[in-house]
């Protein structure tokens, strides 16, 4: 999985299914820690 270096920063990110009502919110930290995590910057456009 790649993670933006932004996306890591932040303090909740929202992760949908595609399945209405299927969130799972958590911190960007946590998802850039996970095992199979690649922080590479220059994924995403920043958001202003």
């Amino acid at each position: 999985m790649l993670v933006d270096p932004l996306v890591a920063e932040q303090q909740r990110v929202v992760i949908g299914s595609g399945i209405r009502g299927s969130k799972l919110w958590l911190p960007g930290r946590l998802l850039a820690g996970l095992a199979d995590a690649r922080v590479l910057p220059g994924l995403g456009l920043p958001i202003g």
